[in-house]
């Protein structure tokens, strides 16, 4: 078996620097905060009749956990389309968070259930709408880092591109 299980070190011989542990502290931060995240979706689901909004925060902290980790595992390979990928993916994180704060909105103002039970699907709620948006600035941040550590990587060790004349010198 080969591939990244045989690796024993990066992938291109980069030193660290502030982005690198910058990318490694928030996608950290954005893996905790995905759990806490899915803790608070199962709690809600507690409270009265299940509706979308823990369904969506399931799948939506589901995409954060993989971003966080594709940006951790990124970094400790200096695998500079790992970074790409991370960046794209925060994008998209991003996108899905906002989304999910429009239906913690949504369903703030519809809530059907009793009235016993709805100060604490609202709290629980409130505190889902507070993870997301911490979560959406982080991906955001997050997607910087991963553009600016990609891109420091790129100026040390520029990519080979196959049958140019710069990089193939039998070439006509």
């Amino acid at each position: 078996m080969s591939g990244f299980f045989d690796l024993n070190g990066p992938l291109v011989p980069g030193e660290r620097d502030t982005w690198a542990y910058m990318i490694l502290a928030l996608s950290c931060i954005f893996l905790l905060l995905s759990v806490i995240g899915i803790v608070v979706s199962g709690r809600l689901c507690c409270f009265g009749t299940v509706n979308f909004l823990p369904i969506l925060g399931y799948f939506v902290n589901m995409f954060f956990m993989t971003t966080a980790a594709l940006g951790i595992f990124a970094e400790m390979y200096n695998w500079i389309d790992g970074l790409f990928s991370c960046s794209i993916m925060c994008i998209l994180s991003g996108l899905y968070g906002l989304i999910t704060i429009f239906f913690g909105i949504s369903f703030i103002k519809n809530d059907q259930d009793s009235d016993d039970i709805k100060p604490q699907r609202k709290r629980t709620a409130c505190i889902l709408e507070i993870v997301y948006l911490t979560d959406i600035l982080l991906c955001m941040v997050l997607a910087v880092a991963c553009e600016m550590r990609r891109s420091s990587l790129e100026l040390k060790y520029p990519p080979y591109i196959f049958g140019t004349e710069s990089n193939n010198p039998n070439v006509n």
